[in-house]
Order: C-alpha cells, then structure tokens, then sequence
C-alpha cells in the first residue's frame, strides 16, 4: 500500500478535546488550526462537518516555571498526544506523542511558541496521518458491507441524501470502491425518481387548482426540478405540453434530452450522486463530539 494514499481522497474532522486546567483556553483553538493545516497539507480533506472519522490532541502538561530572569520569562514543558479515530465506533486508529517545550512572557505565549513544532513539516506528525490514512482505508476495505448496509437502510427510509453520503466517503484506493460506487447509482436512481415523483404531484396540483398562466408559471417551477432520467420525466414533458396547449403560450419548462450514452451518463449519475453526498455532509450542524472516552 506504499504511496497509495496520495491519489487517494479521504475527509475527517479536526475536533478539538477538552484540556486539563492547566491549560490555556486558547491554545485548544491554537491547537485545532494547527492541525487543520497539517492534516490540509497531508492530502487529506479537514472537514468539520458530518464525518465519521476525526483528528484531535490532548496535553499533558509537565511542569511550569518562571526565570529569575529580567524581564522574567515563563517555562512550560508539556505532552501533546494527537489521535485518529472513529467517532461512531468510539475506536483509536493511531496515536502520537510529542514532547514539547516553549518560553515565553506569559503562560498563553509559552504554550503557543511550544507548539510551533506542530506543523506540516514535522515528520513525525507527517508519518503519523499517513499511517491513519492507511488505517481508514483499511477500516473500509474490512467493513464495506456494513458502510452499504447502512446506506441500504437509510435508502429504505427514503433518506436517499444520508444514504449517498456514507458511499461517497468510500475512498478511491479501498477495495470497496467498486462496490460503493455502484450502489452510490443505484441509490441516486432511486432518489431522482422519488423526487420527481413528488415534484411532478406537486405542478399537477398547481396546475389543477389555478389552470391559468400564473398556474402554468408555478408547475413550470416543480417540472424544472425533475431530473430527465427520472421515471416521472416523460409524463412532466407531456404535463408541459398539455399546459401550454391550454394558456396558448410558452411556460418556462425546460425540456432537457436524456443522455444516451452509458458511459457518459454513469459519469454524470456518479458526479451527481457526489455533489448531493457531500452537500449532505455539509449541511450537518458542526461536530461539537464528547470525546471524553478518548483516554
């Protein structure tokens, strides 16, 4: 599996964890922006979105001191340990640890000059998220079936959305790729006829409770929306059809030629099924995840 992981596109959080006292307030902010660059810099996506999988680093502070020095100086020594792991399974991936000290004229600027040795050009923190990147691939190419089970059970409650997003965090380089990419499809199908039956109710009441151009001009809205590969699409085309006969003009429905090649049109599902994977994932509150049981 040597190199694999730079071709390959895989997204977790960077959360931050609660701290000892002993530790400034600001610094977990310090912290978190640290190793979104370093994660950033890693090939891998910093999402602080809906992920199942995240980075995170706790202190373990040492010892304080401060110089007899004028002016006096602040000494902190500490232990930084950054984990990966699985927020759903509550399951450590990889650990690190890095001893760190830092001076400075308080407390705040002690910790902060300490941790300037968490960036993208540390190898050890570099070695460690490619290790975790290896050890996420591995978690889906041994547990794909419960990824599509998952999706196959969000898919039944009609929660297409949730379900594209667990397939689209499949990675590439797994060996389960193949197989979540063409449930990503079979899915997305099923989410564009549902959808467009729905949108297709909804300009067929339109229409049938106001069957005048302000009417036509709201159904035209709902037929827009239905994707031409839906099952509803030809009877949206002819619902536009019977709508412009009867208002004697054009309504902006726009009729759109379904794609005829296969190929072409599989790349235009997948990219498709992706955007709305993704979008769901976003559209998630922010992770504000209990890591408490990190020990």
């Amino acid at each position: 599996m040597t190199g694999f992981a730079q071709n390959c596109e895989i997204s977790l959080s960077v959360l931050p964890m609660k701290q000892g006292d002993n530790v400034p307030s600001n610094i977990s902010n310090n912290l978190v922006t640290r190793l979104n660059q370093a994660v950033t810099a890693g090939g891998i996506t910093a999402d602080p979105f809906f992920n199942q999988f995240f980075v995170a680093g706790k202190f373990n502070h040492l010892y304080k001191d401060v110089t007899t020095t004028a002016p006096a100086q602040t000494v902190i020594k500490t232990m930084l340990t950054v984990y990966i792991g699985d927020v759903q399974n509550q399951q450590i991936y990889a650990t690190e640890s890095f001893e760190l000290q830092g001076v400075g004229t308080n407390y705040d600027r002690a910790y902060i000059n300490a941790l300037s040795r968490i960036n993208a050009k540390n190898e050890k923190l570099k070695k460690f998220l490619e290790d975790g990147k290896k050890k996420i691939v591995e978690y889906y190419d041994k547990n794909i079936s419960t990824v599509t089970a998952k999706a196959d059970k969000a898919a039944s409650m009609q929660k297409y959305d949730e379900a594209l997003h667990y397939l689209v965090a499949v990675p590439e380089c797994s060996s389960g790729y193949a197989t979540a990419t063409n449930q990503l499809v079979t899915v997305y199908k099923k989410k564009i006829d549902y959808d467009g039956k729905i949108y297709l109710q909804k300009a067929q009441s339109a229409w049938n409770v106001n069957p005048t151009a302000e009417g036509a001009a709201e159904a035209a809205v709902w037929l827009n929306l239905i994707d031409p590969q839906s099952a509803s699409y030809l009877a949206a085309v002819k619902l536009g059809d019977e709508i412009r006969k009867t208002v004697k003009s054009d309504i902006d429905f726009e009729v759109r030629e379904k794609y005829h090649d296969s190929v072409e049109l599989q790349k235009l599902l997948i990219d498709a099924a992706r955007q709305v994977g993704k979008a769901y994932g976003e559209g998630q509150k922010e992770q504000t995840t209990n890591l408490l049981w990190v020990k």
